[in-house]
């Protein structure tokens, strides 16, 4: 009990930490004026540099910390199962079930943990450069979440990482192919992800819903599987759609 306990607070020191970096960055261009898209970036980056680098340098036991870090997520699918185990599932249920926990997460994990950069980096640029903005005229506000757009040549590195990860086991290429493709790919998706959520936010937004009631939706999105994949999808067919006609939009800068 004391080892979790412990583990816990260890996990949200470095959650702390890996935002402080996110924060800085982020606070740093939005004094220099940069514009959302930027300033995501370099705390996203930031972050997952940080991250990384004790990740992969430090080391005790004779193993790295990434490595104690997936031995670990191997230890919680094992328990998961034997929870399963006890719910009189059949061999080829728990089978199916170990495949999808070691494909959906354990191979992918660097992914997740850049998901996670990704996650930091938007708190920095969204709600703390807000509070930033408010507390200080000297940054600017950052513009609102609901016009939060990817790059849509980003859509060839999505595709690509698709390609990858279904041609490395035909073409019998090495594992971490695989993985780092993988990974990219989760990553990506979540980037999507993200864009579905500024479209609803904006419908919310130009709707005018109450607060009980975007709570409620928004709970839904993030406990349903079937909505995650829905909002997910919604983001990438906003980069042909463009439901929010952002596109359409005059420059005020350069009216023609």
């Amino acid at each position: 009990m004391i080892e979790t306990i412990l583990a816990l607070l260890i996990q949200l020191a470095a959650a702390a930490a890996l935002l402080g970096v996110a924060v800085c960055v982020s606070a740093w261009t939005q004094f220099r004026g940069a514009r959302n898209g930027a300033r995501l970036v370099l705390a996203t980056l930031a972050s997952a540099a940080v991250m990384f680098l004790f990740l992969f340098l430090v080391a005790f036991e004779g193993k790295s910390l990434f490595e104690h870090i997936r031995l670990d997520q191997v230890d919680w699918i094992g328990q998961q199962l034997k929870f399963y185990e006890t719910k009189d599932l059949k061999p080829d249920q728990l089978s199916a079930m170990r495949v999808m926990f070691d494909s959906l997460y354990l191979q992918v994990l660097p992914g997740w943990l850049a998901v996670s950069c990704l996650f930091l980096g938007l708190l920095a640029v969204f709600p703390v450069g807000s509070l930033i903005a408010k507390l200080s005229p000297k940054f600017a506000a950052p513009e609102p979440y609901r016009e939060f757009a990817i790059p849509e040549p980003m859509v060839f590195l999505f595709l690509g990482a698709g390609a990858l990860l279904l041609a490395a086991p035909r073409m019998g290429w090495p594992e971490a192919v695989g993985t780092w493709s993988g990974s990219c790919l989760v990553f990506f998706a979540f980037l999507y992800f993200l864009e579905g959520v500024a479209v609803l936010q904006f419908f919310f937004w130009k709707w005018r819903l109450r607060p009980f009631t975007k709570f409620a939706l928004y709970l839904l999105v993030f406990l349903a599987p079937s909505a995650v994949l829905g909002v997910a999808t919604l983001g990438l067919l906003n980069l042909w759609v463009d439901f929010r006609k952002i596109k359409l939009k005059p420059n005020v800068e350069n009216p023609s």
